[in-house]
């Protein structure tokens, strides 16, 4: 007789149940860590904006806007952070270029970051790890909310899955890396 037996078919249906089982987990694995590789490179995107919006700052002259800083500021509990500039001491959300909305970014409201969180943010002057802002001279030069120069990389790390990525703003010269 032509075709398959009743055994054939449950022992092919028995083989795929099994293959699915061993690849859903990867599957998920893969997702995950391409949304946190696009989170991480969305957020070191964002930092290099803020550090490029301060250089363009830069001048010769006495019209300069010598005190004139952008940066990010970080909040952990709501998942979030936001790029700004300062002029003097007045804080302004940056408009993002592309939404032409402040930039203000939270990992919670945007689909394609689901399950990504910003689990920690470290900024360290002197003894002292606890700035949650990295603010950006004229010079690209990095500082924490009291214009002291880091000590050490300032880094944020963001998680999904079990994963995670830092991403570390270099103290000297306010580039930025994946790790």
């Amino acid at each position: 007789e032509k075709g398959f037996s009743l055994t054939e078919l449950a022992i092919t249906i028995a083989i795929i149940g099994i293959i699915a089982l061993i690849s859903v987990p990867a599957v998920l694995n893969t997702w995950n860590n391409l949304k946190l590789n696009l989170a991480a490179s969305k957020l070191s995107a964002d930092i290099r904006y803020a550090r490029e919006l301060a250089v363009s700052y830069r001048c010769a002259g006495s019209s300069c806007l010598t005190n004139k800083k952008c940066g990010v500021e970080f909040f952990t509990a709501t998942n979030s952070y936001q790029v700004f500039c300062l002029n003097g001491t007045t804080k302004t959300l940056v408009t993002d270029p592309m939404t032409r909305t402040n930039m203000t970014i939270n990992f919670s409201n945007i689909p394609e970051f689901a399950g990504v969180s910003l689990s920690a943010v470290s900024a360290c002057v002197g003894g002292s790890c606890a700035t949650k802002e990295i603010r950006i001279d004229s010079s690209g030069q990095p500082s924490d909310g009291t214009n002291a120069v880091y000590t050490a990389p300032a880094t944020a790390t963001i998680s999904c899955g079990g994963a995670s990525r830092t991403v570390r703003v270099i103290q000297q010269t306010g580039f930025t890396e994946i790790v």
